[in-house]
């Protein structure tokens, strides 16, 4: 079931900070919801000025949406990568944690988010919370929704077919699927359980997204409140240190990679947006960093930093 609270300001003031994250030639995951729709107008304000972007609609609402933004759209199926996603949430933990589906585009948002180099949540403050409490959404195939009611009621779950709000009988999804709401008396295991639903015969996806935030901004009458996976660190200013810095949604100009111990050896690269590595930073010239991004490391690159801006 759709949540529906906080104010348009604050889902706006989200949508702009995603929005502001994208880069000429990016393409990008558009989201679903009221939060998303912010951000979608935000990039149609952007486009208009000259943005080059093609984006990848998560639901026919969305894709309708971006049209009458001018917005370039293309499928699934037509790209190879997705640069950045940027979706809403009905629920998301201090952590990056979130919870899905109120708008039964669950499936093809948990698609689009895992094929992103970066995926972003935009929320209103009514959707942070300390754990998460569901009902967790399971988009599920029709002949099936008895069998899966009955085994999530064995799993600990009170099952609901959601039900339509303007026609008869359930809701249906844009492939074709059916949505059962399962509350739970207490979530403790986000990712056990999400293990736990995936298994089960006649599930398409479920609506749980652990791990897999790279941030959430969380919009504000007054500004943006930016929550980021644990943990984030917050360095202000740094003189010459050597740094980890992890993927993350930073603004690089020209890095020197050291590629070698030979001084003959060093590149200029021009990176928009790092990817998914880690490498150690070392500051040769006074440089300030707004935060480092925890992630695990998959291989290490010697850096030495010309400009770094945030």
């Amino acid at each position: 079931m759709k949540r529906t609270s906080g104010t348009d300001e604050q889902k706006r003031q989200a949508g702009k900070k995603a929005a502001s994250y994208v880069c000429s030639g990016d393409t990008v995951g558009l989201g679903t919801g009221s939060t998303a729709a912010m951000a979608v107008r935000e990039l149609g304000k952007r486009v208009t000025n000259g943005l080059t972007i093609q984006a990848v609609p998560t639901s026919y609402a969305t894709a309708d949406l971006a049209q009458d933004a001018d917005i370039p759209l293309c499928g699934l199926s037509a790209i190879e990568h997705i640069d950045i996603a940027i979706d809403g949430a009905d629920q998301v933990t201090e952590s990056c944690d979130a919870l899905k589906g109120g708008g039964a585009a669950h499936t093809t948002e948990k698609i689009v988010a895992s094929r992103a180099s970066e995926f972003i949540i935009i929320v209103d403050p009514s959707k942070v919370v300390s754990t998460l409490s569901g009902p967790v959404p399971l988009a599920v195939l029709p002949s099936a929704v008895t069998h899966v009611s009955d085994v999530v009621t064995r799993l600990g779950g009170q099952a609901t077919l959601r039900e339509a709000a303007h026609k008869d009988g359930p809701v249906v999804t844009d492939q074709g699927n059916h949505v059962i709401d399962v509350s739970f008396e207490k979530i403790s295991s986000p990712d056990a359980l999400g293990a736990d639903l995936s298994t089960i015969p006649g599930v398409v996806e479920h609506g749980l997204f652990i791990d897999m935030a790279d941030g959430v901004f969380v919009g504000r009458s007054d500004g943006v409140r930016q929550l980021q996976p644990s943990p984030w660190l917050p360095l202000p200013v740094v003189d010459t240190h050597i740094l980890v810095l992890r993927r993350g949604s930073y603004r690089c100009a020209s890095l020197r990679v050291l590629t070698g111990v030979k001084k003959s050896d060093d590149v200029i690269l021009q990176i928009p947006r790092l990817d998914s590595f880690s490498i150690v930073i070392l500051c040769s010239s006074r440089c300030v960093f707004e935060q480092l991004i925890y992630f695990s490391i998959e291989c290490i690159v010697e850096i030495r930093c010309d400009v770094l801006v945030c």
